[in-house]
């Protein structure tokens, strides 16, 4: 056995320094490996969580969000009505198809915020019939061809198309002639203001309580005939006025009127688009018709030469007449047994001077005079 030392030799690979070379690269990929399972546990677990907050959603933000994704996808806002579970599982659908599903979430959010008509400028009118058909009505074009059955369809059709079309309903709608007119508020967003304006009109100018109390909401009889006269008044008064002015059309020019005025000739707007399914919706769409009619007090509504109505105030008092007197023919009617009688104003005198000169009083002495002078021998 050689007891010469070692010496050094380059070219000689130990083998303890390939061992730790092979260490250090196992470890590295080791790490890296763990590093790629932690980051995929990381996503595993933000999509968890992240689902867990898309099943808490309400079926009104998916309905919303969706809509936006099909937007910004499709460059379209047409709507296709889903069951109510069906619009949270749809937009599981959308989101979980892009590679980081939550950042696009975050982006409909932001362009919901950015672009949409907040809810808190919808909640005025968004839950009430009345008021929901008088902003319909300021923009009815915009409504041509559709139709709504019932309180449901026409509330969600108006709420949508404030949300979604701010700056469309901003150069559409056309306010009555009020007489109180608000201020537009320059400090007010662009997609708001002009809500804001329409909102603040409508409470200083829709009809009182007071002016409506004899219409009663739940008298089926009253609610037709008062929406066939509303129907009808606009061109009965403009016929009227016409006649005044001398001028009587012939068929043909009446027939080309008819088609050209339309509904303009109605005080019920709407009449093609919003067709209601009970009394209620339908006395509702009377106070809405109502609330549009000017209430600025200008002739052709003089009653006397000491005061004159607004065209609503006209309109308002000659309709409680007409009920009045519909009403009070059958109040008055005799039975088979009355009968009335004619006096002359000296006969009225004489007897308004006797003893106890009530009605019935007058009666029994009438009575008992004709009784007497028939028991009377000839």
């Amino acid at each position: 056995m050689s007891r010469l030392p070692k010496t050094y030799d380059g070219n000689t690979f130990y083998p303890i320094v390939q061992d730790l070379m092979d260490y250090e690269e196992f470890s590295l990929g080791k790490l890296s490996i763990d590093l790629e399972v932690k980051d995929r546990k990381y996503e595993h677990k933000i999509r968890e969580q992240f689902n867990l907050r898309l099943n808490q959603i309400d079926v009104h933000s998916a309905k919303i969000l969706l809509r936006i994704e099909d937007f910004l996808v499709n460059g379209s806002w047409n709507k296709i009505n889903y069951d109510d579970v069906d619009y949270i599982n749809l937009l599981h659908l959308y989101l979980n198809k892009y590679k980081d599903p939550l950042q696009r979430f975050n982006d409909l959010i932001k362009y919901k915020n950015d672009k949409l008509l907040p809810d808190y400028y919808i909640k005025w009118f968004g839950n009430n019939l009345r008021r929901s058909l008088f902003l319909a009505s300021l923009f009815e074009d915009a409504f041509e061809g559709k139709t709504y059955q019932g309180e449901l369809e026409l509330l969600e059709a108006v709420s949508d198309y404030l949300r979604y079309f701010p700056r469309r309903f901003n150069h559409q709608y056309e306010l009555p002639i009020y007489q109180l007119v608000s201020v537009i508020d320059p400090e007010e967003a662009n997609r708001s203001r002009n809500i804001e304006f329409v909102k603040t009109t409508y409470f200083d100018n829709h009809v009182s309580n007071q002016d409506i109390k004899w219409i009663i909401s739940s008298d089926f009889d009253q609610i037709d005939w008062a929406y066939d006269y509303l129907e009808k008044e606009k061109r009965r008064e403009k016929e009227k006025q016409s006649k005044k002015d001398g001028y009587i059309a012939d068929n043909g020019d009446e027939k080309k009127q008819n088609k050209e005025d339309g509904d303009t000739e109605s005080y019920i707007p709407l009449k093609r688009v919003f067709f209601p399914q009970t009394t209620q919706e339908k006395y509702e769409l009377i106070l809405a018709s109502i609330d549009r009619i000017p209430n600025v007090e200008n002739p052709p509504f003089l009653t006397n030469l000491a005061s004159s109505y607004s065209e609503r105030g006209y309109v308002l008092n000659k309709m409680q007449n007409a009920w009045r007197s519909r009403k009070e023919p059958s109040d008055k009617v005799l039975s088979s047994n009355e009968v009335t009688v004619k006096l002359s104003k000296k006969s009225r005198d004489t007897l308004n001077k006797l003893p106890g000169n009530s009605k019935a009083e007058i009666d029994k002495f009438i009575n008992k005079c004709i009784e007497e002078y028939v028991k009377k021998p000839s």
